[in-house]
């Protein structure tokens, strides 16, 4: 039932606009620095716990596969389309952790590691820009400019926080959109 108005009326209602779609282009390439570690941590996690523990024990793919997968699904967050595929595609994901017999609760807790996850990508990325900032702006003064303005030193470090903000606001809108395909998954299932 996810048809085009549908999934505009969704968008609509937790702001994800064609900003937040750039935002998430820009990061295909942000992730693709990460994937190595993405699956390790997801699953570790998960492996921490014998009720989830025993859930990924009934998937036919092996825990490599599964990492694998998990490394893949963070790329697509990135893919650019969110159109009537990409929801689709994302009900069928809802429908496996559904026929797997995974409780709700697991699969929306798990969410928990991308909330993490993203926090250290956006992190990284702020902290790069810090630097960047802070450094260009001590190469200024070294070249002959006046002495560092601490107020405009401050505006523009303030400016590259709030960018870094907004870009793990635009990340956890695509998860939050996940998740609405989700739980309407389980409950068509279980009604």
């Amino acid at each position: 039932e996810l048809d085009a108005d549908e999934i505009a009326w969704r968008k609509d209602f937790i702001n994800f606009d064609c900003t937040d779609v750039e935002t998430l282009n820009n990061y295909t390439s942000v992730f693709g620095n990460y994937v190595p570690e993405i699956g390790e941590r997801f699953y570790e996690h998960l492996m921490e716990f014998e009720q989830t523990q025993s859930i990924i024990d009934q998937s036919s793919k092996d825990l490599d596969q599964l990492k694998e997968t998990q490394q893949a699904y963070l790329m697509t967050l990135s893919c650019g389309e969110y159109d009537e595929d990409y929801f689709r595609h994302r009900a069928r994901i809802g429908k496996i952790h559904e026929l797997l017999d995974m409780p709700m609760k697991h699969y929306i807790g798990q969410y928990n590691v991308y909330y993490s996850l993203f926090l250290d990508i956006v992190a990284d990325q702020i902290s790069e820009q810090v630097q960047t900032t802070v450094t260009e702006t001590l190469e200024e003064t070294k070249s002959g400019a006046d002495e560092v303005d601490s107020a405009e030193l401050v505006t523009r470090v303030s400016k590259d926080i709030e960018s870094g903000l907004d870009e793990l606001h635009s990340l956890l809108k695509i998860l939050n959109l996940d998740m609405q395909v989700a739980a309407d998954t389980y409950l068509q299932s279980r009604i």
